[in-house]
């Protein structure tokens, strides 16, 4: 599935075919679906991965259909919210 992606990415243009810049835990906490999201993302945060204004492509995909949903994150840090300013 990956090189698929990868290779679609390629064909679109998209500049998201260096395999270096994706992360992925799959390998050390196996396929725990819609929790998957959640838990990448706490680990990068407490590996230090995430900064203010980094942007995330993140893919989550379902393994049973081959169903793949997509969303785009733009890092926040709690000094930089807007609850924090006011």
């Amino acid at each position: 599935m990956k090189s698929a992606v990868f290779n679609e990415f390629s064909r679109r243009g998209l500049g998201l075919e260096r395999p270096e810049t994706w992360y992925s835990n799959l390998s050390s906490v196996g396929n725990i679906g819609s929790a998957s999201i959640y838990v990448i993302l706490d680990e990068m945060m407490e590996k230090g991965l995430i900064q203010d204004g980094d942007t995330m492509l993140c893919m989550v995909p379902e393994s049973g259909r081959f169903v793949v949903s997509f969303m785009h994150l733009t890092a926040v840090s709690a000094a930089s919210a807007p609850e924090a300013r006011s």
